[in-house]
């Protein structure tokens, strides 16, 4: 009963927060959202109902505005999305969640990505109302909310192909200049100063290790999943900036990324943390931090933490190689 009583709470708590409160009794007045807040309020109300199996990645930019929107209306649709992609990923041997946030002079984008079965269907009948694949579970149908992303003057789009999950994006216009703030920014002064958690990429092309890596290390960070080199590069190429890349390099593919990485994303050399066994180490390593596998989780805490408190090295001292870091399994 107690617990019940906390969850009531707690949920009551994150609904007053989204603006979820006499909806549909009074006209909702838009305001400024900041959705980074919205979606985590969103996570955090169904943190206790997802499987503990469940991998929730949040990958946000960092220069994302704040909206002009009704929070509720938004809120509301968000729910819908977030709740129909835990509902896809149930039965999946690695149940992955994964939200993007991401912005151009135009738009504000939402991506959320399932891996769960996919779709067989049309996509246009997803969102039929009254399609039994097309209400998302425990929130409004999936065409309800692609209704309030247009009524908003954006739109919810969809791909979902059976056996390799699905992906909705939805989009809503930046405020317009007469809408800013007479600071002349859409930014809150309490959500800028906010202390943002740390996040980090694991590439892994095991499954069970990167479960494994992706249980030990999300208490503390933000963590984003690369089932191998090919959804890493994805991910890197379309925008995502982990603070830290935990990478591993055990054959051609993966030191292939890792030089891609060296070359084409200079910016990223610096979050590099490789895990290798000694015995596939050759000069693609060399200036590099990295640990042996097997791996020991509090050698890999430390090193991690390292990499991220670890003062920037002055211009022009490129060629001074990074220490390693080697830990014994």
């Amino acid at each position: 009963l107690a617990e019940v009583g906390e969850t009531c709470d707690a949920i009551s708590q994150v609904a007053r927060d989204l603006g979820l409160r006499d909806l549909g009794l009074t006209e909702e007045r838009p305001e400024f959202v900041d959705l980074r807040d919205t979606l985590d309020g969103i996570l955090r109300l169904y943190a206790r109902g997802a499987a503990k199996a469940t991998h929730i990645e949040r990958d946000y930019c960092d220069d994302l505005p704040e909206l002009m929107v009704p929070r509720g209306r938004v809120a509301q649709a968000l729910i819908s999305l977030v709740s129909n992609a835990l509902a896809n990923v149930r039965g999946a041997p690695v149940q992955r969640l994964r939200i993007q946030l991401r912005a151009d002079d135009a738009v504000v984008t939402v991506t959320v990505s399932d891996n769960g079965q996919g779709r067989a269907r049309s996509l246009d009948h997803f969102f039929e109302p009254g399609a039994s694949e097309a209400h998302a579970a425990g929130g409004l149908e999936l065409a309800a909310a692609r209704n309030v992303m247009r009524s908003l003057g954006g739109d919810l789009l969809v791909e979902s192909l059976r056996g390799s999950g699905s992906t909705f994006v939805a989009w809503l216009p930046r405020p317009k200049q007469h809408e800013l703030r007479p600071s002349g920014t859409v930014r809150k002064p309490e959500a800028a100063s906010r202390e943002r958690r740390r996040s980090v990429l694991v590439v892994e092309p095991d499954r069970r290790v990167l479960a494994a890596l992706s249980h030990l290390l999300r208490e503390r960070y933000d963590v984003l999943l690369a089932h191998g080199c090919q959804e890493a590069r994805a991910l890197l190429a379309d925008g995502t900036r982990p603070d830290a890349i935990v990478a591993a390099c055990d054959d051609t593919d993966s030191r292939n990324f890792v030089e891609w990485v060296l070359t084409a994303h200079a910016d990223l050399t610096r979050r590099l943390l490789i895990t290798s066994d000694l015995e596939s180490s050759d000069d693609t390593l060399l200036g590099l931090p990295w640990l042996e596998k097997p791996l020991e989780p509090a050698a890999l805490m430390r090193a991690i933490e390292a990499r991220f408190v670890a003062p920037l090295r002055k211009t022009g001292s490129s060629s001074q190689r990074l220490p390693r870091v080697v830990a014994k399994g």
